[in-house]
């Protein structure tokens, strides 16, 4: 595949089951579940048109800009 013109970003929970049913249906996925230092978690995906499409989970509010609870 190729990097899509445009990309979509979904949160969504939990990141790890979500990246696991893509994967069980069949997804491209291009990069499984990462811990980023912004304070989340994602993986990436390409859809059948080529689009890459990136979900993720707060894992840490504070780092992601967010007041912690």
């Amino acid at each position: 595949g190729r990097c899509s013109d445009g990309w979509l970003m979904a949160n969504v929970t939990p990141v790890e089951a979500d990246c696991a049913r893509a994967r069980d249906a069949g997804a491209l996925v291009h990069e499984g579940v990462v811990d980023r230092p912004w304070g989340q978690k994602e993986f990436v995906v390409e859809d059948p048109d080529g689009f890459w499409l990136t979900f993720w989970q707060v894992t840490d509010p504070a780092a992601h800009g967010a007041p912690a609870p």
